[in-house]
C-alpha cells in the first residue's frame, strides 16, 4: 500500500517527502529517485523519520536502473520493520542527487501492509539482512489472522532450512499454515537460513509443504520430502525468477546435505 503523500521543504534545505501512515504498517519498501542529469548516484541510505523525532533506519539503499536505463536512478531498500501510525519524512543521505517535484518535495515511494497491533514487533534500526547472510528472525507472538502462537511441542522436530528469493521483488516464504509476516519476508536475492518446525501431518506423511506469497496472496508453492532417518538432510526451497514463464505457480524445493 503506498500511503497519500504531504509535501515540504525541510529546515536545512535537504529535499524530503512526508507520508501520513494511518495506522500500523510493515514496510516492504522504501525508494527514492536519483536521475542527476542522466547520471545517477552511487547508492546510499534512506530512513523514515516520524514527527516525534524518533528516526527509523537509515538503511543502505542498492541501485536499480531508471528510466532510459540510468544506472542507480533508484535507491530501494526494504527494512522489513513495523511502524506505527503517523506523519513520516522521508530521510535521504544524498538530498543533491535527490530528484525533486515543482514545490521541492523529494520523488519517494514507501510501500507496507496494514498489521494488527498485537503482531508489533519493536522497531529496528540496523540494516537489511545482506544477501547470502543472517539468520531469519522469530516471527511475532501474535501473527495476523492466526491467534495467540503457541511454543511448539517439546515432541515437534525443528530443523534448518535454507530460502532464497531469485526475484526482483520481496517474497514472504513459509511452511504453509503460517501466516506470512514481516519474520519470513525474503529481500530480492536474498538467502537465508531458517530453523523450520515439521508439521505433526508432516511427521506422518513425510511431506512438508512450502508456500510463497506476497500481500496477502499465495503465489507458488512447493513440496519437499521429509525423512527423520537422516537429519543431514535439509530443504532448499527456491522461489524463481517471475520472469519466467515455466516457473510460474512453483517453488524449487531440492534437498542439501550437511
Amino acid at each position: 500500500m503506498t500511503p497519500p503523500y504531504k509535501r515540504r521543504r525541510s529546515e536545512k534545505r535537504n529535499f524530503s517527502r512526508r507520508a501520513g501512515i494511518p495506522r500500523l504498517q510493515a514496510g516492504e519498501e522504501v525508494k527514492t529517485y536519483h536521475w542527476n542529469y542522466g547520471r545517477g548516484a552511487r547508492p546510499g541510505t534512506v530512513g523514515l523519520l516520524h514527527s516525534s523525532g524518533k528516526l527509523y533506519g537509515p538503511w543502505q539503499a542498492r541501485g536499480t536502473p531508471g528510466q532510459g536505463g540510468v544506472p542507480n536512478a533508484y535507491w530501494e531498500c526494504a527494512p522489513n520493520v513495523v511502524v506505527p501510525a503517523g506523519t513520516y519524512t522521508v530521510v535521504d543521505s544524498d538530498p543533491a542527487t535527490w530528484a525533486q517535484r515543482s514545490g521541492g518535495a523529494g520523488i519517494a515511494q514507501v510501500k507496507g501492509y496494514p498489521v494488527e497491533e498485537s503482531s508489533r514487533m519493536p522497531p529496528a534500526s540496523p540494516p537489511d539482512n545482506p544477501p547470502g547472510g543472517g539468520r531469519q528472525q522469530p516471527p511475532p507472538p501474535n501473527p495476523p489472522g492466526e491467534g495467540t502462537q503457541q511454543p511448539p511441542p517439546s515432541s515437534r522436530k525443528v530443523i534448518e532450512a535454507v530460502f532464497k528469493n531469485a526475484s526482483s521483488d520481496p517474497v514472504h516464504i513459509c511452511v504453509a499454515g503460517e501466516a506470512f509476516s514481516p519474520g519470513n519476508r525474503i529481500g530480492p536475492g536474498e538467502t537465508r537460513t531458517v530453523r523450520v518446525t515439521i508439521p505433526a501431518d508432516a511427521e506422518r506423511t513425510g511431506r512438508v509443504r512450502f508456500v510463497a506469497g506476497r500481500n496477502g496472496q499465495v503465489l507458488a508453492t512447493g513440496m519437499w520430502d521429509y525423512d527423520p532417518s537422516f537429519p543431514s538432510r535439509y530443504p532448499v526451497v527456491t522461489f524463481p525468477d517471475e520472469s519466467n514463464p515455466f516457473a510460474r505457480g512453483k517453488l524449487v524445493v531440492t534437498t542439501g546435505l550437511r
